[in-house]
């Protein structure tokens, strides 16, 4: 549409307009109050099945790289650390949940391991979401504006934060295996009170988040998308972690589904955001391939008009085929039909005058062999007989190493001057 033509390419650099609010509110609206209208029903227990969290795990993997990766080519482009970090966040917690996974699946596939497993995934559960609300923090605290001066070497740096992820994964993972052994956070599937210190420190840092986002000026379309998420986030937090009695509740169930979410919302901004920049980028091309055709039918109309008030005519010589193009003007000049005659050296040689084509031919190759513009006067004789002096102006083009690529110059009727 006309509307998103007025808008400018890069979007995480534009202030979003009343539509892009409005959508964000009515996201967060919504996430708050589904969030509100399960909080009294958080710890109902629920059937348990085997196949949802592998499942669940397995699609937010997924839509958190394609993520990350879309965050990272928006890095190459605005070179702001705030999109690298916040690409990193979502890949440390695309990684931490196939920790996440692997822990959870241990505990109900190793008899006896319960205890231990059970503790672990409680703390890579928390360390997952603290560490990504860390990576939103640092969001929100970045300079949100691109460097005066470009680095260049910006794959180096998606090379070096994800390198600085992985190491992260790895020493929460380690971290996380090693707190087993130290005071449980999670008691085989039910809560135990030291959980709820635990989760409220991640709910912090995610708060803390919230505010660095909100305060970053100026407010751009991206920092709206990951206020959203990060209040998902949120909301994930107190329904897995604070409010629900244990694995396998409602409130169980339904923070993950609100940590699916999260992922999935800024996945799909990012992929609409960019069909609209392919759609914009096709529809400037297609205006911008008329604009050519317009003026180029413009300039030719002119020429044509120049060519005819001044009895000229165009040609162009490519001295590497021996290709030649004449203008119909040229044609009529030498009184020749363009539909009918082909534009060729041998039917020049019959048009020029018998007593002066050895020297039209010499003044060409002199204007290719001395590097000068070409400047010649003769006669043409036309098929009805009549003769006609001919001003012939050229210049030669050529390549880097001085050899000459084509000649293109202009052959003007100077008979009426030539009688004067």
């Amino acid at each position: 549409s006309d509307a998103d033509n007025d808008r400018p390419l890069i979007f995480a650099l534009t202030s979003p307009d009343a539509v892009q609010k409005r959508t964000v509110r009515i996201s967060l609206a919504l996430l708050f109050l589904v969030f509100l209208a399960l909080v009294p029903f958080a710890t109902f227990e629920l059937r348990r099945y085997d196949g949802f969290f592998p499942a669940y795990t397995s699609a937010r993997v997924v839509v958190e790289t394609i993520t990350a990766c879309l965050l990272f080519s928006l890095f190459r482009t605005l070179r702001t650390r705030s999109v690298l970090m916040l690409g990193g966040g979502f890949l440390f917690s695309a990684l931490m949940a196939i920790g996440h996974i692997y822990a959870f699946t241990h505990i109900h596939a190793v008899e006896g391991a319960a205890d231990d497993a059970g503790r672990t995934t409680a703390w890579i559960y928390f360390m997952w979401h603290g560490g990504f609300s860390l990576a939103l923090l640092a969001y929100g605290l970045l300079d949100s504006e691109p460097p005066k001066v470009l680095p260049q070497r910006s794959r180096t740096e998606i090379v070096v934060a994800v390198c600085v992820v992985v190491a992260a994964v790895v020493a929460a993972l380690y971290l996380s295996s090693a707190a087993s052994g130290l005071a449980a956070v999670l008691e085989g599937k039910q809560s135990r009170s030291n959980l709820v210190f635990v989760a409220v420190g991640t709910a912090l840092l995610n708060v803390a988040a919230i505010i660095a986002v909100l305060r970053r000026r100026p407010g751009k379309v991206l920092d709206l998308w990951v206020l959203t998420v990060a209040c998902a986030w949120l909301f994930e937090t107190g329904l897995a972690a604070l409010i629900n009695h244990g694995q396998f509740d409602l409130g169980w169930y339904a923070g993950r589904l609100y940590g699916l979410l999260a992922a999935a919302f800024l996945l799909s901004m990012l992929l609409i955001e960019h069909s609209r920049l392919y759609r914009g980028m096709l529809q400037h091309q297609a205006s911008m391939q008329r604009s050519s055709v317009e003026q180029l039918q413009v300039a030719v109309t002119s020429l044509s008009v120049a060519q005819r008030a001044a009895s000229a005519g165009f040609w162009d010589w490519d001295i590497r085929t021996g290709a030649l193009r004449w203008s119909d003007e040229l044609f009529q000049l030498f009184g020749l039909d363009p539909r009918a005659d082909v534009a060729e050296f041998a039917v020049w040689r019959k048009v020029v005058h018998p007593d002066d084509l050895a020297q039209a031919e010499a003044r060409i190759a002199e204007a290719l062999e001395r590097k000068t513009p070409l400047y010649n006067r003769y006669r043409i004789v036309r098929a009805t007989g009549d003769v006609r002096w001919i001003d012939v102006h050229g210049d030669v083009v050529r390549d880097e190493s001085g050899a000459a690529t084509r000649m293109t110059g202009l052959c003007i009727d100077v008979t009426d001057r030539v009688a004067a």
